[in-house]
């Protein structure tokens, strides 16, 4: 991973390197002082913007790409599931 993140700077020029999935958790952490360029992991980063939605009292956009999707034809689902994902 630290030869691939010296790559991914030298060649493509990336100014973050993002470890993404389980295979890679608190990886970045481990090795970043062996890194060219600043490493986060996902997850933690996640968390943390649910903590300071739910701290700040954000409310679900109703317009827009962080919209909920528009409700879709479903078949051969029970009816249980009809309709919880008609209501989500």
């Amino acid at each position: 991973m630290i030869e691939e993140a010296h790559k991914a700077v030298d060649d493509d020029v990336a100014d973050v390197l993002v470890f993404g999935g389980a295979a890679f958790a608190g990886m970045a952490e481990r090795i970043a002082d062996r890194l060219p360029a600043p490493a986060i992991s996902p997850v933690p980063h996640a968390v943390a913007l649910a903590e300071v939605t739910f701290k700040t009292g954000w409310r679900k956009a109703s317009k827009g790409p962080f919209s909920p999707p528009s409700p879709r034809e479903t078949k051969g689902l029970s009816d249980d599931l009809r309709t919880f994902f008609q209501s989500n």
